[in-house]
């Protein structure tokens, strides 16, 4: 993922990133659900790619460093961020897509960013956020 390629700002105005905010959230929100029941029948169970992507997001030190991975993650669903596309999260096609594509993107940032971090901390016992 590369972060530093947009130096402007990402929203125009404050509603304008409070849509944006609302729309990840109802998202992910949505298989977070899904994932949960899953996994409550499931005897060995797995990571819930949704939380990780929700976690990651609410926990992002900065607003400009949220903004930049709100443009990731629509980016990676192939959904435009600012469009208010009556996205039809009722639609066994749609729900595939996305489900596949939150779970690549969940998937991304498991294997580049937390795994090499968690290396690096055990190799010089401390660790910077880079968000």
């Amino acid at each position: 993922m590369d972060f530093s390629a947009q130096q402007q700002p990402v929203f125009t105005d404050a509603d304008e990133r409070a849509r944006v905010v609302a729309r990840f959230y109802r998202i992910v929100g949505h298989f977070e659900a899904i994932e949960t029941m899953r996994n409550s029948n499931r005897p060995q169970k797995e990571y819930n790619r949704p939380a990780l992507v929700r976690l990651m997001f609410k926990y992002t030190r900065t607003p400009e460093s949220q903004d930049k991975f709100l443009q990731a993650f629509f980016r990676c669903m192939a959904l435009g961020m600012h469009e208010d596309d009556h996205l039809d999260l009722d639609d066994d096609g749609t729900v595939a897509d996305l489900s596949q594509s939150l779970s690549d993107y969940a998937d991304y940032l498991l294997n580049y960013f937390f795994l090499p971090c968690t290396c690096q901390k055990r190799i010089s016992g401390a660790v910077t956020n880079p968000l």
